[in-house]
This record gives structure tokens, sequence and C-alpha cells, in this order.
């Protein structure tokens, strides 16, 4: 959701030393001497885990980080990030993988640079047409991502879970894959699929709550929102080196990222001074620059093919309406202005249209507050119209980039 409280300041010191898995599998541990040597302990044994990590029924650890200090008077700091496969229990029939063994050493500015062994081979399936947007579907106690073709109402089912809660599709620049934030427990995850959810690979955790991922327009990174360092701060992960690097690391609170057609800028919403705004920062970091400076809140930056940028704003009351205002946050229109909640609004590809989620059909919210339906409407705000039409919670619509060449 685009308007989260602000979290408090991350603490100071250095991550511990950890043991790791090589390549190869083996257990290592660092020495004093910078080298590695063969684990004397196993940390992801039973009986080294706190409770609430321990696997139980055939599932997954409710743990998705692990860190285990060993007290090493070095001044060397590694942080293991553990990727935990979906198996146990996921309910379908996708081939499920992890990203490759990761390490970690503090990189310049104080944050911190995570690599994979390896790059990472995102499932990829047939491209799906830009008529095609993919939205997180809510059944009951399972949560799902669907495809829906906006011409034909039709929708199909991309992920079938029943442990695991995917939410907040984006599809891949070249409409081959879909990358989703996975609930798992107490941990958030990012994961990816193909386009026929025969296959998945988790790429990320450690990501902040319900954070959205957003890729760069050539579809070589993924940027998303990550409290693994104690504050939520902007990462990018790029699929080419398995390289996860931060780039903004200010106090503020951050969220929902979106990357901009010319892949120049990320857009996302930060609190400043007890104020939610949208911000923008160069994809390799640098100079954040402010867009809206509205007091009523802002999040859910999404651009257009031509550098648009469309919003949501709290105006109060419950009701959250879509904006777009140019690159610099000038000539601001309004475009919805029903009685609820519209929000996270996607363009089309070709920039014709907006899909967003609306809570416009519900009559008392705090009744039936999973009430949310899929709406789409023209890139002016007329011709609002209903694309999905069941009891339940259909929302986080995603269109998509059109492919390029």
């Amino acid at each position: 959701m685009p308007f989260a409280p602000p979290t408090g300041a991350a603490g100071g010191g250095a991550p511990p030393l950890v043991v790791q898995r090589s390549s190869s599998g083996q257990l290592v541990e660092p020495t004093s001497s910078g080298g590695y040597r063969p684990a004397e302990t196993d940390p992801w044994s039973e009986e080294h885990l706190p409770p609430g990590a321990r696997g139980g029924g055939g599932g997954l650890n409710r743990q998705a980080r692990i860190g285990i200090g060993m007290g090493v008077g070095a001044a060397v700091a590694v942080l293991l990030f553990v990727l935990l496969s979906g198996g146990g229990g996921g309910g379908d029939d996708a081939t499920t993988t992890t990203a490759g063994d990761q390490t970690a050493t503090t990189a310049a500015g104080g944050g911190t640079t995570v690599a994979p062994a390896a790059a990472i081979t995102v499932p990829q399936g047939p491209a799906l047409d830009t008529d095609t947007l993919a939205y997180t579907q809510r059944a009951g106690d399972f949560w799902n991502i669907w495809l829906l073709d906006v011409g034909s109402g039709e929708s199909t089912k991309l992920t079938n879970e029943t442990a695991l809660q995917p939410r907040l599709p984006v599809l891949s620049p070249d409409r081959t894959s879909v990358a989703y934030t996975v609930q798992n427990g107490a941990a958030w995850q990012l994961w990816a699929t193909d386009t026929q959810g025969s296959s998945k690979l988790q790429l990320a955790d450690g990501l902040a709550a319900d954070a959205r991922a957003t890729w760069s327009p050539d579809g070589t990174e993924l940027a998303f929102v990550s409290d693994a360092e104690g504050q939520a701060d902007l990462y990018v992960l790029s699929l080419l080196t398995g390289e996860r690097r931060r780039i903004t690391t200010t106090p503020e609170t951050e969220g929902d990222p979106a990357w901009s057609t010319d892949g120049a800028e990320i857009a996302y919403w930060a609190t400043v001074a007890g104020n939610q705004d949208i911000f923008a920062i160069p994809a390799a970091g640098g100079q954040v620059r402010r867009i809206t400076r509205d007091p009523a809140p802002d999040g859910d930056p999404a651009w257009s093919p031509d550098g648009v940028l469309a919003f949501a704003r709290d105006m109060g009351g419950g009701d959250t309406d879509i904006f777009v205002a140019d690159a610099a946050g000038g000539n601001e229109q309004q475009l919805t202005t029903s009685t609820g909640s519209d929000e996270d609004p996607a363009w089309s590809p070709d920039g014709s249209m907006i899909a967003f989620e609306s809570r416009r059909d519900t009559a008392d919210v705090e009744a039936t507050p999973d009430f949310i339906e899929v709406y789409v409407m023209n890139a002016d705000g007329s011709d609002q119209r209903r694309l999905t039409n069941r009891d339940g919670l259909d929302n986080h619509p995603a269109w998509g980039r059109a492919p390029q060449g």
C-alpha cells in the first residue's frame, strides 16, 4: 500500500561474521587473514535455529535471514542472506529454484553490495501481448498472481500457491517474465516466474513488507526496497552479475520504486519531516530530487512511456485518488474523484490508458476492507470502467512496457 507509517532509523555497527555455503555446497567460515576454512558447526541445523525459525510439517522455515556471530577480531564485515526455496506445501507443480549463494561486503558510503556466485537467469515464457496485465487476487486465505486480458475480461491464474502469499506483480520489459513479492511467514522475498507459471525462481530476500519491485527498461536489473540492514532503503539487483547494491542510505521511510522509461531515474515515495511525497534518484545513485510537494501524502508512482508521472494521493477520510504530473511535478491533474480509494496506477504499454485498483464499489470500507476491483480508464481520466467483478481482493495491476525491437 502506498501510505505506510515511518519506521525507526537503522542501528549502527557492522554485520556479524557468518558461516557460509560455498558454491560447491561446503560450509565454510572466514578466517582472520581474509581466507576461509571448513566450518566447525552447521548454523542451519535445527539445534542452532531459534524456535520461530524451525520448520514444521514439511513447510518452509519462517525466518528467511539468519546471521550467526562468530566473534572474530578482524575488521571484516560479511553478511549472509540465505535464500530459501518455496518447496513443501507451495501447492503447485512449478519448478522451484533459488538464485546463487550470496556474500556481502560493506560498500563505499555505508551501503552494502551483495553478490550471488553467478548471474541470475530469470524464468521466461512466451511474451504476453500488450492487452494483458497482471494483478493480485486474494481468495480466502490464498494469494496468487493472475493475468487479465483487458479486451475480453478473461482472467488466467499464473501462480498456484497455498502456503506462500505472492502479490505486487511486475512484468519484464520483454513481457516474458513476471516478478512478484512473496510473503513467506514473517519474511518478504522477491520471486519471478515465466508467463505460463511453469517455473519460478527466488531472486532476493530481506524485502520490506509489501515492497514492490520495478524492472529497468533493458530488463537487466530490478529495484526494490529492503530493510535487511534495519532501515527501508532502495536497492538494485543486477541479473547480469548477481550484485545487489544499495542506492539510498537515508533515515526516511521509502517505498514503491518505479524505473523511468529512459532508465535514468527511479521514482519512489519517501516520508520526510512527517510528509510523504514522490522523489526521484539517478539509477546509479546520487542527488535526490523532489517531485511532489503537496501536504497530502503521495504514493504509488508510475511512469508513462513518454515520461508522465501517475501517482495516488490520500485525500483524507478514506478517499485516495489518481493524479498525473509532468516529470518535474508540474501541471498536476486529478483523474479520479470517486468516493473511496483509487490507488496503484499502471500505464498501458502505449500510454493511452491507466489501470488502477478501486474500492469505489464498497459501501462500507470498514466492514468489507477486502472488496477491491481492478479498473481501467483513458489517460485523461475518461471512460472509467471495471475489469474485475467478484467478492474479494483484486488489486496491484501491472501492465508493463511494450517490447522494443
